[in-house]
């Protein structure tokens, strides 16, 4: 009688150690599989293609945000591109807001350096921020290379890159001071003459029209022009 309890409870451990076994690797399968917002937001855009997804986060760009993201290393292009993200946040977070008319959204474009080198692509952060004190339905940034006007002391740089496709308008949730951010890539093979020595001026405009009224009837609908961003070509 004893040996099999013995034996049964024998038994009933070994299956309980073969369910958490299982159950861990089901985890890890799913932890693996499943997309994380940092890699969402994180992944390259295709040539001709629409900035990355926009992620909402709150307002600020602090040593706390970098800290979440683990050290890159050269194998790990991801967290590379992670990185450079938020570090480009920390140096944009003391540049200028341009606010709307209302007073109610505040939009910043910086550029990830102010000089550049021969070729290097130019990387501009945009962020959409709540700047009222009630929440607000946005739209989301959703912008290509071709939305950016760039100017030198010669005139409008001409873009030459793929027609951008207007996308459908995405509404976004924001909490005062909440951000939504989103980058973009300027190569030289979309703009003629942008690795010229010379000194450039990138805008944009974001705006929301009337359209929205039909996904939300409080959503904001207006146009924001971005402040001039300056750099330099050597």
């Amino acid at each position: 009688m004893n040996r099999s309890i013995a034996l049964y409870r024998i038994a009933v451990v070994g299956l309980l150690l073969v369910i958490i076994a299982q159950s861990g690797w089901i985890i890890g399968l799913l932890r693996r599989s499943a997309p994380s917002a940092s890699t969402i937001s994180s992944a390259p855009a295709a040539t001709g293609s629409t900035a990355p997804p926009p992620v909402v986060w709150s307002a600020g760009g602090s040593s706390a945000e970098i800290a979440l993201v683990p050290a890159a290393s050269p194998a790990n292009s991801e967290l590379a591109r992670q990185t450079e993200f938020l570090a480009h946040i920390l140096r944009a977070r003391d540049m200028p807001w341009a606010t709307s008319a209302d007073g109610k959204l505040a939009l910043r474009v910086t550029s990830d350096a102010s000089i550049y080198p021969k070729a290097r692509p130019v990387k501009v952060l945009v962020e959409v921020r709540n700047a009222s004190a009630t929440p607000i339905w946005a739209c989301i940034p959703n912008f290509s290379a071709g939305d950016v006007k760039i100017d030198s002391g010669g005139g409008v740089v001409p873009y030459n890159g793929p027609v951008p496709s207007p996308a459908a308008p995405q509404l976004q949730w924001l909490q005062p001071g909440e951000v939504i951010r989103s980058s973009l890539e300027l190569r030289i093979d979309q703009f003629t003459g942008l690795d010229n020595a010379a000194t450039y001026h990138i805008r944009l405009r974001y705006a929301c029209d009337s359209t929205v009224k039909s996904l939300r009837a409080e959503a904001w609908s207006g146009a924001i022009d971005s402040l001039p961003v300056e750099i330099q070509r050597l």
